[in-house]
């Protein structure tokens, strides 16, 4: 496993020695973002996983510009169902995979992100609290709203 995309944003910061994540801190609703990185990795407990970051776009909120990290355990039929499931909702044959139509779910989760880095994507964000008292910070996809152009496109260098 390539550790280098961690290795590069690593910073992890604390606050009152216990960190909580961006998304910990973001009120339930809908929220627009940009998928900016996705890759596959292995927990340190081992068990696979595949972590979407994404840059929530809220102009005129505190929230505008956060880095948001959206993970799924791959450990599990619903949870790759779950997954594959909303993959469908942005427009992505996520429903075409699988070893026995050619397109093994591994392989398609390594490139995955080569399709959708860039996509402006509609996400619900929730918070339930577990049978074991713990509260989790869900983020569902939606739908595709658009997508960003690259800043370093032509059209960016017209001067007009």
């Amino acid at each position: 496993m390539d550790f280098a995309q961690l290795e590069a944003n690593y910073s992890p910061k604390k606050a009152d020695g216990q960190y909580e994540p961006p998304l910990a801190k973001m009120p339930d609703g809908e929220w627009e973002m940009e998928i900016k990185d996705g890759f596959l990795y292995e927990t340190k407990y081992g068990k696979p996983a595949y972590k979407f970051i994404l840059n929530n776009i809220a102009a005129g909120t505190p929230y505008d510009g956060w880095e948001i990290h959206r993970s799924t355990f791959l450990d599990s039929i619903p949870s790759v169902n779950i997954l594959a499931g909303q993959l469908c909702a942005l427009g992505i044959d996520a429903d075409q995979w699988g070893e026995s139509k050619g397109r093994p779910i591994q392989s398609e989760l390594k490139k995955l992100i080569e399709t959708m880095r860039g996509w402006i994507v509609r996400c619900r964000k929730s918070k339930t609290v577990g049978k074991n008292g713990q509260t989790y910070h869900n983020l569902y996809f939606i739908s595709k709203s658009g997508v960003v152009k690259p800043k370093d496109s032509e059209e960016n260098d017209l001067p007009f």
